[in-house]
C-alpha cells in the first residue's frame, strides 16, 4: 500500500491542466516517492492528452488514465475518490487550480493527526475567505489552531482516505443522500451533476466536518467549465508560502466551527456566549439562512426583528466579536425566530457570480450583458421546473 498520491482531475482545459501540474511538479515533497494520477475524461482534446503524456514527473510513479467514454463531473470525481482503494490518502485536484509548494507536506501532517477522528470526514487544502453562502467576507474566528471545522466539504483541493470516502459512499448509495430538504437555500440552485451537495447532506446527516487551513494550500482560477459559465476571479485566495510547524485541534477541543452555511455552530458560540447555551438557536449573521425551516426557536442575526432579547453593533469583524465583546448597537439580534423577519436577501449562488463578474470585471457589453440575462432566464426556467416536478411527486404519493 502506498502512501499519499496526488490525483488530478482534467477534462478539456489545456492551459489550465499544464498551470496547475506546474505548480504541482514545484512543489516541496518527502524523499519517499510520490505516486501522481492523471486522470482525463474523454473529450478528444488533443492537446490535454499530449500534455499528460509529456509532463515529466521526477518524485515517484506517473499513471495517466484515459476514459475511453465521458463520464462527466460528478462520476469522474467519483471514480477518482476511489483511488483511495490503492492509496492510504488521495489529494484530489481539479484542473483549475494552483497549489502552495507546501500542500503535499500540510496533506500527510492533517492525514495523520486526523486519521482517527470520528467527526472527520475530509480535509480541505482551500481556505475561505469568502462564504459561499452569501459572497460576503468570511473570517473564521482565531482559536490558535492552524486550522478550522466546516461542516461544508472542499472541492478546490482535498485530502481524503479510504475509510472516509467508502463511509461517504455507503450513505450515497444507501439513498440517505436524496432528500434535499436540509440543503442551504444557495445549495438549491446548484445543477444534479455536483458531488458537493452530497457531501453536505452527508455531512449534515451525520454531523461531521471538513478540516480547513487557515492558509490556503490552493487557489482557485474558476475557469470556465461545465458548472461555472464565465471566469471567474471571486475565489481567488493568497496562498501559503513559507514552509510551518502546523499545530492542529481535535474538533472536542477547537473554538472555530462552523456550519454548512458559513455560520458558526451553536455549540462553539456557546464557547464565548455561555449565556446562550440555554436557548435553542441558531446562528443567522449573514442574514440568508433558511429561518422556515428550523427546530430552533432562537436566533442571533442581522434581520429585522421585533422586541429583540438583546442588541449588538456590527463594528467589529467578524460580526462575532460583537457579541463576545457586547458591543452595544442595534445591528445584530438575539431574538425569537417568530419576531424575526423570514426575508432574506434572495440571493442566487449563479446570479451573484455573474453580477459579480460583470460589475467588477469591466465587462457590461452588449454581449456580456446578453449572456447573463440568458443564463438568468434559463436558470429560473430550471428552478421552476425542478419546483413543478417536486410538486407533482408529492401530489402522486399522497394518492
Amino acid at each position: 500500500m502506498n502512501r499519499t498520491a496526488i490525483i488530478v482531475i482534467a477534462y478539456n482545459r489545456p492551459k489550465a491542466l499544464k498551470r496547475l501540474l506546474d505548480s504541482v511538479k514545484s512543489a516541496v515533497y518527502p524523499n519517499d516517492p510520490v505516486s501522481l494520477v492523471i486522470s482525463i475524461d474523454k473529450s478528444n482534446n488533443k492537446e490535454v492528452t499530449a500534455l499528460a503524456k509529456e509532463f515529466d514527473w521526477q518524485h515517484g510513479n506517473k499513471e495517466l488514465i484515459f476514459h475511453e467514454k465521458k463520464l462527466g463531473l460528478i462520476k469522474h470525481v467519483f471514480y477518482c475518490a476511489g483511488l483511495t482503494n490503492n492509496y492510504d490518502n488521495v489529494i484530489l485536484l481539479e484542473d483549475d487550480l494552483i497549489v502552495s509548494p507546501y500542500f503535499y507536506l500540510f496533506s500527510e501532517k492533517a492525514s495523520e493527526y486526523f486519521q482517527h477522528e470520528e467527526k472527520v470526514a475530509g480535509i480541505s487544502l482551500y481556505n475561505y475567505c469568502i462564504s459561499e453562502s452569501s459572497l460576503l467576507s468570511f473570517m473564521p474566528i482565531d482559536d490558535g489552531s492552524d486550522v478550522y471545522f466546516m461542516q461544508y466539504p472542499s472541492s478546490w483541493g482535498l485530502c481524503l482516505n479510504k475509510k472516509n470516502w467508502h463511509l461517504f459512499l455507503k450513505s450515497y448509495v444507501d439513498g440517505d443522500l436524496s432528500d434535499d430538504t436540509d440543503d442551504p437555500p444557495f445549495v438549491k440552485s446548484w445543477p444534479d451533476n455536483s458531488w458537493k451537495r452530497f457531501m453536505i447532506r452527508y455531512l449534515i446527516y451525520h454531523q461531521k466536518f471538513f478540516v480547513f487551513p487557515r492558509l490556503s494550500l490552493t487557489s482557485n482560477f474558476s475557469k470556465q467549465g461545465t458548472n461555472t459559465p464565465v471566469d471567474l476571479n471571486i475565489f481567488q485566495v493568497p496562498l501559503q508560502m513559507s514552509h510551518r510547524d502546523w499545530h492542529f485541534v481535535n474538533t472536542e477541543d477547537s473554538k472555530s466551527i462552523y456550519d454548512c452555511c458559513f455560520e458558526m455552530t451553536p455549540g462553539c458560540f456557546n464557547k464565548f456566549v455561555p449565556a446562550f447555551s440555554s436557548y435553542n438557536y441558531i446562528v443567522d449573521l449573514q442574514g440568508v439562512r433558511d429561518l422556515k425551516k428550523t427546530q430552533a426557536t432562537h436566533t442571533v442575526t442581522t434581520r429585522k426583528t421585533k422586541s429583540p432579547l438583546m442588541s449588538f453593533g456590527s463594528q467589529m469583524k467578524p460580526l462575532v466579536f460583537n457579541i463576545i465583546n457586547n458591543i452595544q448597537g442595534d445591528d445584530i439580534h438575539f431574538s425569537l425566530i417568530d419576531n424575526t423577519s423570514k426575508q432574506n436577501n434572495n440571493v442566487h449562488y449563479g446570479h451573484t457570480e455573474y453580477v459579480y463578474k460583470y460589475m467588477h470585471q469591466n465587462l457590461l457589453n452588449r454581449f456580456s450583458f446578453i449572456k447573463y440575462f440568458y443564463f438568468y432566464i434559463s436558470f429560473e426556467f430550471k428552478m421552476y421546473w425542478k419546483r413543478i416536478k417536486k410538486e407533482k411527486v408529492h401530489t402522486d404519493e399522497k394518492k
